[in-house]
């Protein structure tokens, strides 16, 4: 299909009459156009197996329309149309049947699918928790990324509460969400990460790095296992990070779903001109931890928590030092930075300069950091997936350890 013809296609798509110009395989009926009405026909076709001749019925919804594979389940009209089995008999005929389906036909299928499943509450909610599970399996056929806020329960200084790790991604998501909820479903928040660091400061809750690892598992691999598979892990806590890396490269390993691992300060730097206008703080240092950056985010999501009368900036006594290795900030550190029990290089827990934090210095970066989230969506929803290749000449005599999935020899 010519590049022309799909914008002609994408372009009628918009209209509330869609007319599909396919041809049909023998003895399959195809949609060939669809009515957007609550009391609505379809007209479908096929060729009766010569391929010079084909039959075309308009029929009822609620008439059989593909052999015994198609058909309409909604009640009565006068209670309303819906879409619900009929729409699951059509995506079981394209799925199980694709291979009598040409490339356009399967084309056209599936937008066919996708026009009907955006009348299901899927289309529009955000919030994966307060979806059904026949809306689940909707959302699964919108291919839906689905993003897993993951964050911690520490201490932020005398200023801002414990949530701040938890507030800051489930936010930014929620943002997303809103931006594009046709794309995306936000999960609950992984309240409890890796802070074993922090624990002198009273209030900090720690989960083991393995426990943490094991649990991120567990909920990537039910969500393949349910048939989502483009998983974002955004991340809110720094000390995360590299169990979150392994935790998405062992789901990609493990499962047949793709996961990414986002740091939402990291979303700031995409548009490199972005930070050298918003940060005043000094580098490195002054975005660290409570800082300018944390503390300005915080003060637009939930002003009312802060302890406005308590916004004291902290330094980090190892970057005092000025050596060239061991340094940190938000984004970035030194190529042997000696990270230990955080009381020991801060007495306060502000790793920062947080009274340079003001709420709109927060909206700006809470809405670059939406927009930057979004456009990742948009491309990883219709990325295909990269196939791997076993590139061994004798193939493997037993099946991958570990709980990596097994080639497609095995």
């Amino acid at each position: 299909m010519g590049a022309e013809q799909a914008e002609h296609i994408e372009r009628d798509s918009r209209k509330n009459v869609k007319d599909w110009k396919a041809t049909s395989a023998p003895g399959v009926w195809f949609p060939h156009r669809m009515r957007d009405s609550s009391h609505g026909s379809i007209a479908v076709f096929r060729e009766t197996g010569s391929g010079s001749k084909k039959e075309r019925l308009d029929v009822d919804c609620k008439e059989i329309l593909c052999d015994e594979a198609l058909f309409w389940d909604g009640g009565d009209q006068a209670s309303g149309i819906r879409f619900d089995a009929w729409c699951v008999s059509l995506i079981k005929f394209v799925r199980h049947r694709a291979w009598c389906l040409h490339d356009q036909q399967r084309w056209f299928c599936n937008r066919f699918i996708r026009s009907m499943l955006m009348t299901s509450h899927a289309a529009t909610e955000y919030r994966y928790e307060k979806l059904t599970w026949p809306e689940i399996n909707d959302a699964v056929e919108l291919e839906k990324v689905c993003i897993v806020p993951c964050g911690a329960v520490e201490q932020h200084g005398p200023h801002l509460p414990l949530d701040v790790d938890l507030v800051c991604p489930v936010g930014i998501a929620y943002g997303a969400g809103r931006t594009i909820s046709e794309k995306l479903l936000v999960l609950p928040v992984l309240a409890y990460g890796y802070t074993g660091h922090v624990m002198d400061y009273p209030g900090t809750i720690n989960t083991n790095y393995s426990t943490f690892i094991e649990q991120v598992l567990d909920v990537t691999r039910s969500l393949a296992y349910h048939g989502f598979k483009k998983i974002i892990l955004l991340n809110g806590h720094g000390s995360n990070m590299p169990n979150l890396d392994l935790a998405s490269r062992r789901t990609n390993l493990e499962t047949d779903a793709e996961c990414v691992v986002i740091a939402w300060w990291n979303l700031l730097t995409v548009d490199k001109t972005f930070l050298p206008k918003w940060r005043e703080s000094k580098f490195p240092g002054g975005c660290s931890h409570a800082c300018e950056l944390e503390t300005s985010l915080y003060l637009y999501l939930d002003g009312d928590n802060v302890r406005k009368d308590k916004i004291q900036s902290g330094t980090i006594s190892f970057n005092a030092e000025e050596n060239a290795f061991n340094w940190v900030d938000l984004f970035g550190a030194g190529p042997a930075t000696i990270i230990g029990w955080t009381s020991s290089y801060s007495s306060t827990g502000v790793l920062g300069d947080a009274e340079k934090a003001s709420a709109e210095k927060g909206e700006v970066a809470y809405l670059e950091a939406v927009r930057q989230l979004s456009a990742f969506v948009d491309y990883f929803h219709g990325r295909p997936k990269e196939q791997r290749t076993d590139l061994h000449r004798r193939p493997p005599t037993f099946p991958l350890p570990w709980g990596q999935r097994p080639t497609p020899f095995q």
